[in-house]
């Protein structure tokens, strides 16, 4: 096994951070990036066990959940390798190896880690396709966070990694739609003096879409 240990710094509070992460519609969201259609069942207690399974091919790992601090921290240690939608093991690629996710605020900002475990062949993989999935959830909670505005300048660029594009804006004021989502639109509402640095999007027309 070889370890990875990847953050990203996210602006929200912990616990909307650990809801981005773990609450089931938004987990499927960022573990799809890694494994398409990737779930998670069980439950997430501490002394509990959960597996995660693709629903794409039935395969999957169970683990024991080693250590729970709801917010803050989550340890878990992989049991058994799975296939058939948990019902029975396969030859083992991640059993013994650990995964853990830490949470740490400070000032309204919260500095995410995760750090696991992975088989070697599969190293090289993790190492692109994980921060794209971090990205995913610190988008998440940008899109909470965004509201209609005019945007008084702007430029775009192309991100080939995460392929979607990033714009830049100046202070804007409401008059338009900001339009901010990674899969699908979606339109915020009316909000009066916001200020954005960096938004994920496409700039088009008097609108940011992705």
């Amino acid at each position: 096994m070889q370890k990875l240990q990847f953050s990203v710094q996210i602006k929200a509070s912990k616990d909307k951070v650990w809801s981005a992460l773990f609450d089931d519609k938004n987990f499927r969201d960022w573990a799809g990036i890694i494994d398409e259609g990737t779930y998670m069942t069980g439950d997430l207690k501490e002394g509990g066990e959960i597996q995660f399974i693709s629903a794409v091919n039935g395969y999957g790992v169970t683990s024991f959940v080693e250590k729970l601090v709801v917010g803050e921290f989550l340890l878990l240690k992989h049991s058994a390798d799975t296939q058939n939608v948990g019902e029975r093991e396969r030859a083992k690629e991640w059993t013994g190896g650990e995964e853990s996710y830490s949470l740490k605020e400070v000032g309204g900002v919260t500095i995410l880690t995760a750090a696991f475990d992975v088989p070697p062949h599969m190293l090289e993989y993790f190492q692109t396709t994980y921060p794209k999935a971090l990205e995913r959830v610190k988008a998440s909670q940008n899109a909470l966070k965004c509201k209609s505005c005019t945007v008084k300048s702007s430029k775009s660029c192309l991100d080939a990694n995460y392929g979607f594009c990033m714009v830049e804006t100046n202070k804007v004021k409401p008059s338009t739609t900001l339009i901010l989502a990674m899969d699908h639109q979606r339109v915020l509402s009316n909000w009066s003096g916001c200020q954005y640095n960096w938004n994920f999007g496409i700039y088009s027309g008097n609108q940011i879409v992705c």
